[in-house]
Protein backbone atom coordinates (compact mmCIF):
# COMPACT_ATOMS: atom_id res chain seq x y z
CA UNK A 1 0.00 0.00 0.00
CA UNK A 2 3.31 2.55 0.83
CA UNK A 3 4.12 1.86 -3.22
CA UNK A 4 0.69 2.82 -4.60
CA UNK A 5 0.44 5.76 -2.10
CA UNK A 6 3.46 6.97 -3.33
CA UNK A 7 2.82 6.43 -7.26
CA UNK A 8 -0.83 8.05 -6.15
CA UNK A 9 1.35 11.23 -4.79
CA UNK A 10 3.45 11.75 -7.99
CA UNK A 11 0.15 13.12 -9.82
CA UNK A 12 -0.50 15.63 -7.25
CA UNK A 13 0.72 18.76 -8.95
CA UNK A 14 1.09 17.69 -11.91
CA UNK A 15 -0.71 18.56 -15.18
CA UNK A 16 -4.81 19.08 -15.35
CA UNK A 17 -4.14 16.69 -18.32
CA UNK A 18 -2.61 13.16 -16.25
CA UNK A 19 -4.38 11.09 -14.96
CA UNK A 20 -4.34 7.53 -13.79
CA UNK A 21 -6.00 4.36 -12.58
CA UNK A 22 -5.12 0.81 -10.83
CA UNK A 23 -6.27 -2.31 -12.77
CA UNK A 24 -6.18 -6.12 -12.85
CA UNK A 25 -3.28 -7.01 -15.24
CA UNK A 26 -5.59 -10.13 -15.77
CA UNK A 27 -7.81 -7.44 -17.23
CA UNK A 28 -5.81 -6.51 -20.25
CA UNK A 29 -6.95 -7.51 -23.67
CA UNK A 30 -4.36 -9.23 -26.09
CA UNK A 31 -5.40 -9.44 -30.00
CA UNK A 32 -2.53 -10.11 -32.59
CA UNK A 33 -5.07 -8.00 -35.28
CA UNK A 34 -3.50 -5.20 -32.43
CA UNK A 35 0.28 -5.52 -33.70
CA UNK A 36 -0.87 -6.45 -37.39
CA UNK A 37 -2.04 -3.06 -37.86
CA UNK A 38 1.26 -1.80 -37.06
CA UNK A 39 2.32 -2.82 -39.99
CA UNK A 40 0.59 0.06 -41.57
CA UNK A 41 1.64 2.79 -39.39
CA UNK A 42 4.03 5.26 -41.30
CA UNK A 43 6.91 4.38 -38.68
CA UNK A 44 7.08 0.88 -39.18
CA UNK A 45 10.61 -0.65 -39.33
CA UNK A 46 11.97 2.87 -39.13
CA UNK A 47 11.15 3.05 -35.20
CA UNK A 48 13.51 0.65 -32.59
CA UNK A 49 10.88 -0.04 -30.01
CA UNK A 50 8.24 -0.57 -32.76
CA UNK A 51 7.73 -3.38 -34.84
CA UNK A 52 9.40 -5.53 -36.18
CA UNK A 53 12.02 -4.79 -33.86
CA UNK A 54 10.58 -6.05 -30.42
CA UNK A 55 10.62 -9.55 -31.58
CA UNK A 56 10.63 -12.66 -29.55
CA UNK A 57 9.30 -10.97 -26.66
CA UNK A 58 5.90 -12.97 -25.51
CA UNK A 59 4.11 -9.99 -24.31
CA UNK A 60 0.71 -11.47 -22.95
CA UNK A 61 2.58 -14.43 -20.99
CA UNK A 62 5.45 -11.63 -19.56
CA UNK A 63 2.54 -8.87 -18.97
CA UNK A 64 0.58 -12.02 -17.06
CA UNK A 65 3.32 -12.39 -14.73
CA UNK A 66 3.06 -8.99 -13.42
CA UNK A 67 0.73 -8.46 -9.99
CA UNK A 68 -0.05 -4.76 -10.46
CA UNK A 69 -0.78 -2.51 -12.94
CA UNK A 70 -1.65 1.62 -13.27
CA UNK A 71 -3.30 2.81 -16.57
CA UNK A 72 -1.72 6.27 -17.15
CA UNK A 73 -2.94 8.69 -19.66
CA UNK A 74 -3.16 12.14 -20.72
CA UNK A 75 -6.17 14.00 -22.54
CA UNK A 76 -5.18 16.98 -24.82
CA UNK A 77 -7.37 19.22 -26.24
CA UNK A 78 -6.51 20.88 -30.05
CA UNK A 79 -7.82 23.44 -32.56
CA UNK A 80 -6.20 22.52 -35.81
CA UNK A 81 -4.83 19.69 -37.58
CA UNK A 82 -1.24 22.82 -37.25
CA UNK A 83 -1.62 22.72 -33.50
CA UNK A 84 -2.59 18.65 -33.22
CA UNK A 85 1.19 17.95 -34.87
CA UNK A 86 2.77 19.98 -31.83
CA UNK A 87 0.34 18.09 -28.87
CA UNK A 88 0.54 14.35 -30.67
CA UNK A 89 4.79 14.70 -30.11
CA UNK A 90 4.50 16.94 -26.60
CA UNK A 91 1.38 14.65 -25.12
CA UNK A 92 3.20 11.62 -26.16
CA UNK A 93 7.00 12.56 -24.41
CA UNK A 94 4.89 14.09 -21.90
CA UNK A 95 3.13 11.04 -21.14
CA UNK A 96 6.69 9.20 -21.61
CA UNK A 97 8.33 10.70 -19.52
CA UNK A 98 6.21 10.31 -16.47
CA UNK A 99 6.22 6.64 -17.12
CA UNK A 100 9.88 7.27 -16.76
CA UNK A 101 9.34 8.83 -13.63
CA UNK A 102 6.78 6.50 -12.08
CA UNK A 103 9.51 3.55 -13.10
CA UNK A 104 11.76 5.10 -10.75
CA UNK A 105 9.31 5.42 -7.98
CA UNK A 106 9.16 1.55 -8.45
CA UNK A 107 12.96 1.26 -8.63
CA UNK A 108 13.32 2.85 -5.22
CA UNK A 109 10.96 0.43 -3.28
CA UNK A 110 12.58 -2.91 -5.02
CA UNK A 111 10.74 -3.37 -8.10
CA UNK A 112 13.53 -3.65 -10.38
CA UNK A 113 11.41 -5.79 -12.69
CA UNK A 114 8.61 -3.06 -13.10
CA UNK A 115 8.10 -1.54 -16.54
CA UNK A 116 5.99 0.71 -18.67
CA UNK A 117 4.78 1.07 -22.22
CA UNK A 118 3.90 3.96 -23.82
CA UNK A 119 0.98 5.38 -25.72
CA UNK A 120 1.90 6.10 -29.41
CA UNK A 121 5.83 5.48 -30.51
CA UNK A 122 8.99 6.50 -29.16
CA UNK A 123 9.61 10.12 -29.79
CA UNK A 124 12.69 10.82 -27.73
CA UNK A 125 14.54 11.55 -30.10
CA UNK A 126 13.94 15.33 -32.33
CA UNK A 127 14.93 13.87 -35.47
CA UNK A 128 13.67 10.69 -35.42
CA UNK A 129 15.48 7.11 -35.02
CA UNK A 130 18.85 6.02 -35.62
CA UNK A 131 19.69 2.88 -37.51
CA UNK A 132 20.64 1.54 -33.76
CA UNK A 133 18.52 3.60 -30.57
CA UNK A 134 20.60 6.22 -29.18
CA UNK A 135 18.18 6.35 -26.38
CA UNK A 136 17.75 2.60 -25.18
CA UNK A 137 17.88 3.19 -21.08
CA UNK A 138 14.72 5.57 -21.54
CA UNK A 139 12.76 4.61 -24.94
CA UNK A 140 10.12 2.23 -24.00
CA UNK A 141 7.49 -0.19 -26.41
CA UNK A 142 4.44 1.37 -27.39
CA UNK A 143 1.30 -0.29 -25.81
CA UNK A 144 -0.03 -1.19 -29.09
CA UNK A 145 2.80 -2.77 -30.08
CA UNK A 146 2.46 -5.59 -27.73
CA UNK A 147 -0.69 -6.91 -28.80
CA UNK A 148 -2.53 -4.72 -26.61
CA UNK A 149 -6.15 -3.49 -27.36
CA UNK A 150 -6.06 -0.08 -25.65
CA UNK A 151 -9.39 0.72 -26.61
CA UNK A 152 -11.62 -2.41 -25.17
CA UNK A 153 -9.42 -2.47 -22.37
CA UNK A 154 -9.50 1.20 -21.27
CA UNK A 155 -13.32 1.15 -21.69
CA UNK A 156 -14.34 -2.44 -20.38
CA UNK A 157 -11.95 -1.41 -17.27
CA UNK A 158 -11.94 2.53 -17.01
CA UNK A 159 -14.93 2.94 -19.11
CA UNK A 160 -13.50 5.51 -21.37
CA UNK A 161 -14.52 4.97 -24.89
CA UNK A 162 -12.38 6.35 -27.03
CA UNK A 163 -13.33 7.32 -30.70
CA UNK A 164 -10.55 8.24 -32.90
CA UNK A 165 -12.39 10.76 -35.66
CA UNK A 166 -13.35 13.02 -32.45
CA UNK A 167 -11.79 16.41 -33.75
CA UNK A 168 -10.27 18.21 -31.29
CA UNK A 169 -9.53 15.45 -28.42
CA UNK A 170 -6.18 13.49 -28.02
CA UNK A 171 -5.58 10.73 -25.61
CA UNK A 172 -2.33 8.88 -24.61
CA UNK A 173 -2.45 6.12 -22.86
CA UNK A 174 0.42 4.10 -20.79
CA UNK A 175 0.93 0.99 -18.64
CA UNK A 176 2.58 0.75 -16.04
CA UNK A 177 3.61 -2.99 -14.37
CA UNK A 178 5.09 -4.23 -11.37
Amino acid sequence: MVLENQLKNFFEGKSDNLFFSFIEPRAIIFEERVKLKCMFCERFGNNRRCPPYPNGIDFKTSIGEYEKCMVVYTIFHYKNEQEMAVVRRESTNYLHKSLLELEKILWKNEQVLGVSFIGGSCKLCKDGCAPTCRNPVNSRIPVEATGINVLSTIKNELNIEIKFNEPGILYRIGLLFW
